[in-house]
């Protein structure tokens, strides 16, 4: 069967839960195919303010004038979880090296590294004029905990998501907002890893992790951020990938 977004022939098909249509990997979630009935992800007492067609103009997409960020009591709860399922992820991964002190501040600050990546995403779609919110996968969930007893750690619980008319550069530049905070905060608390200060061993594990959930994220397959980057722009994406991998690959081999 061919994908109803690209023509691909597509062996085992998904078929979208809301406009019934069948597309291939790449394009089996609701946003990666622009689905016309996407407004059905949301509550019913929403859906009249999520609701858009296709538009050509920004001015005639959103009859007011700006949209604010907010956060639905679901959402929180969504994000909480997938902190908390985060935090066992950084807990894994600085294992018992931490003295008293430094593990409850790594702790907190890998959970703010996670929220800050999917606060920006939204925040960054929010400014394109675009509907937002975090969602939960549950595939993401089951492999962010199992990788909490593995050395391969996957921190992606969920994801958010975005409604509007979407074009490779919005989504680009959305997808990149995430990974950018976490290439920051990496590269900010780098140097700190040849200095002798307070709560030293802490600030290299919150640069090291920040940095792998980077170069995770931007790697350019399926629904990951790395694949719209890639998309939009080649030149940036590389950028984005080359800072946090070298950063990496000098802290274990220099």
């Amino acid at each position: 069967m061919k994908c109803e977004y690209c023509g691909q022939e597509e062996p085992l098909p998904f078929k979208c839960p809301y406009c019934g249509k069948f597309f291939c990997v790449e394009h089996r979630l609701p946003e990666a195919h622009s689905c016309e009935k996407i407004f059905l992800a949301t509550s019913p007492s929403k859906r009249k303010e999520v609701y858009r067609p296709k538009f050509e103009t920004y001015e005639t997409r959103f009859p007011y004038k700006r949209l604010r960020v907010s956060f639905s009591p679901r959402e929180k709860l969504e994000l909480l979880f997938a902190t908390l399922i985060v935090s066992l992820v950084g807990l894994s991964f600085i294992g018992w090296s931490l003295n008293i002190f430094e593990l409850p501040f790594a702790l907190l600050a890998f959970a703010l590294s996670f929220l800050a990546h999917e606060i920006a995403h939204k925040i960054s779609a929010v400014k394109e004029g675009l509907i937002a919110f975090f969602k939960l996968d549950v595939v993401g969930v089951i492999l962010t905990f199992v990788s909490t007893f593995s050395p391969l750690k996957i921190v992606a619980p969920g994801s958010v998501m975005v409604l509007g008319y979407l074009d490779s550069k919005t989504m680009g530049k959305v997808s990149s907002a995430g990974p950018l905070i976490n290439i920051f905060v990496g590269s900010l608390l780098y140097p700190f890893r040849y200095f002798n200060v307070p709560f030293s061993n802490a600030l290299n594990a919150i640069c090291l992790l920040n940095l792998w959930i980077a170069v995770f994220n931007l790697i350019p397959l399926g629904v990951l951020d790395g694949r719209k980057v890639f998309a939009w722009d080649k030149r940036i994406w590389l950028i984005m990938f080359i800072i946090p991998l070298l950063l990496l690959a000098s802290t274990y081999f220099l």
